[in-house]
């Protein structure tokens, strides 16, 4: 059995950051961390059938089909049940209510899947921007900062690896301001659907790192 858990939210939420987090500790079993942008990416690299499919759609600028992703997470899922995995925290997906459908359409054939709950990050928008204007990334380990909030120990330098930090160029005002926008419109409408399902629940994102990570853990650990 695995039990199956969402993370969702606004980007720049710190969804990622808690359950690439998570997934590193073992205290009560073994978490996998899945972005489907992730597999979609590893899935290209592999050179399959599917993963031409989704190459061919990125290289026209298209959106990857739905029905594409699923098989993508599915086979992922399988793998994971081979090594015993117990907890999964999905992030990235669904971000539409077609998706969510979809996705639960894929639990319920699965009778190895137990789908326990939707962690909803909430944060205002102002602070999403601000964290989004003032985040560093590494470029050799991925590690992210913000010189505001989580300051590096040496400007500039990775305190992991000592890799060079760099801003993404779409970490500004506008850009983060459209994807709230389009967040809104295309993801926001789930919160009801989860809700009405009895599996929502909340997160209050604007408290610190450490906080929100043991509100989770402790989720996890009556599981």
């Amino acid at each position: 059995m695995i039990s199956f858990s969402l993370f969702m939210g606004p980007p720049g939420c710190g969804k990622g950051t808690q359950a690439s987090k998570l997934s590193k500790l073992t205290s009560f079993g073994s978490v996998a961390h899945l972005s489907t942008g992730d597999l979609l990416r590893l899935e290209i690299k592999s050179g399959s059938s599917i993963g031409n499919k989704i190459k061919e759609s990125v290289d026209n600028g298209l959106l990857v089909v739905d029905s594409l992703v699923l098989e993508v997470l599915h086979q992922e899922i399988l793998r994971l049940q081979k090594i015993n995995t117990k907890f999964v925290i999905l992030d990235g997906f669904p971000r539409t209510l077609v998706q969510a459908i979809a996705l639960e359409e894929l639990f319920s054939s699965d009778p190895s899947i137990v789908f326990d709950k939707v962690y909803w990050f909430d944060v205002e928008t102002e602070i999403l921007v601000e964290r989004a204007v003032n985040r560093r990334i590494c470029k050799s380990c991925g590690q992210i900062y913000n010189i505001k909030f989580k300051q590096p120990k040496i400007e500039n330098v990775c305190d992991i690896c000592e890799g060079e930090l760099y801003q993404r160029n779409d970490d500004n005002e506008a850009t983060i301001k459209d994807r709230i926008t389009i967040y809104n419109r295309e993801t926001l409408p789930l919160l009801k659907f989860y809700k009405d399902r009895g599996v929502y629940q909340r997160i209050d994102a604007q408290l610190p790192e450490s906080e929100i990570s043991n509100i989770i853990m402790n989720h996890l650990k009556k599981n």
